[in-house]
């Protein structure tokens, strides 16, 4: 009888990927298949530019694929969760070793020239380039909730596992983190009137 890999739950599929067999790849694949196009989303939103997205994004489920005897899913809930949790750590640990911050009058130049040509009739996808510009100029931990919450969908207490931040802290950081959103974009929208 053939296994239909499609058909089996997370925790299935990572008992077949633990036992390193012929198996276990395509166990990996219907598991990157499952969840690959979410967590590129979140890698390009983390990330500074297309090129380390996509290195995130691979180095990401290397590490899953590496690590995979030390998974158990009763501690997860979600697989998901645990992907974007790679995702965060390595971008943190990156972001740790080289100890440097974009600076703000940079990335305001960036936008200047990346922005120039916004006419005063914003469109949807004048919007789509306007937001993610707007995200970076959030600090990491504010950008973080947001990108968490609206982005990706996630509860409060799934964030919480990926973070280690408190429930209640985080709810007062995403309240926050919207507020400056909505200012940064309400700044930028009135620059471009004029």
């Amino acid at each position: 009888m053939k296994l239909e890999y499609g058909t089996l739950s997370d925790a299935e599929l990572l008992d077949i990927m633990k036992k390193k067999d012929k198996s276990s790849e395509k166990a990996f694949a219907e598991i990157y298949s499952r969840y690959s196009q979410r967590v590129y989303a979140y890698c390009l939103r983390i990330g500074n530019d297309f090129a380390s997205a996509q290195d995130l994004f691979q180095e990401t489920f290397v590490k899953f694929y590496e690590n995979i005897a030390n998974i158990n899913l009763n501690n997860i809930n979600k697989l998901i969760v645990y992907l974007i949790t790679i995702a965060r750590n390595l971008k943190f640990n990156e972001s740790r070793k080289k100890k440097n911050t974009v600076l703000i009058d940079e990335y305001e130049e960036t936008i200047a020239d990346s922005s120039a040509s916004i006419e005063l009739n914003l469109e949807q996808k004048e919007l789509e380039k306007i937001i993610p510009e707007a995200l970076m100029k959030l600090d990491y931990a504010s950008r973080e909730v947001i990108i968490f919450r609206l982005y990706e969908g996630l509860r409060y207490d799934e964030i919480e596992k990926i973070t280690g931040v408190s429930n209640n802290l985080l709810r007062n950081r995403f309240s926050r983190a919207k507020e400056k959103l909505r200012q940064i974009l309400n700044k930028y929208l009135d620059e471009k009137k004029y």
